[in-house]
């Protein structure tokens, strides 16, 4: 398809010309974090309910997305993680219609449990490699993001190791201090997820994790 001004030939034979005169044309969205909608979980979504989903999604301009899986039990992540890889292998094949699934957004399950914020707190773990290779495994390599907490034990090692595997670091559900923070970013962190919210707030002596991300070169 293409644009074209008023009153010049469509670029593509049978394409259906739309007046948006007043409006604004922008690339389709991408939605990095979201744990669903139109009545569909993502942690408890099979392949029927992320191809729904993606509909959805395409119908409110979204053009690709990462079901974002929250702490849960292992082996109730590793099969969110197994339904988001076949959404996402069947969403690159003709017949998918709607919004591809790049992969996931995995939320945790190493975050901060006093700012857990909806997070169950009993799923709640330290940072631990081989943990993380199982539930990757599982997925068939479907993680493309992890939020993760700066003050976890072992966090800016994790985040380094993860930035190795390819994978997107965001921080957040965090209490921790700026040199917490800071020491997370240096090792590759990108993102800080739903800055502000599941986050501790800002102080004029003690800028902690918001300070830290607001002033930094990372998305917020």
């Amino acid at each position: 398809g293409g644009i074209s001004a008023m009153g010049e030939d469509l670029p593509v034979e049978g394409a259906k010309a739309v007046d948006a005169s007043g409006c604004y044309v922008v690339p389709g969205f991408i939605d990095a974090h979201t744990h669903g909608g139109a009545g569909v979980d993502v942690n408890h979504a099979d392949l029927a309910d992320l191809k729904k989903l993606a509909a959805f999604f395409a119908s409110q301009g979204i053009t690709s997305f990462l079901p974002t899986v929250l702490s849960d039990a292992p082996d109730e992540m590793a099969q969110s993680l197994r339904a988001v890889a076949d959404a996402r292998d069947a969403s690159m094949k003709p017949g998918w219609n709607g919004a591809r699934v790049l992969g996931c957004h995995l939320e945790g399950p190493h975050l901060c449990s006093a700012y857990k914020g909806a997070m169950p707190e009993q799923y709640l773990t330290v940072p631990d490699p081989g943990a993380f290779e199982k539930l990757q495994e599982a997925g068939r390599g479907c993680i493309l993001r992890m939020t993760l907490s700066p003050e976890m034990p072992g966090a800016p090692e994790f985040t380094a190791w993860l930035v190795r595997q390819g994978v997107s670091v965001s921080l957040g559900h965090s209490g921790a201090d700026y040199r917490q923070t800071m020491d997370c970013i240096r090792q590759g962190a990108a993102r800080a997820t739903h800055t502000m919210n599941a986050m501790r707030p800002l102080h004029q002596h003690a800028p902690g994790i918001l300070g830290a991300v607001l002033e930094s070169d990372v998305y917020c």
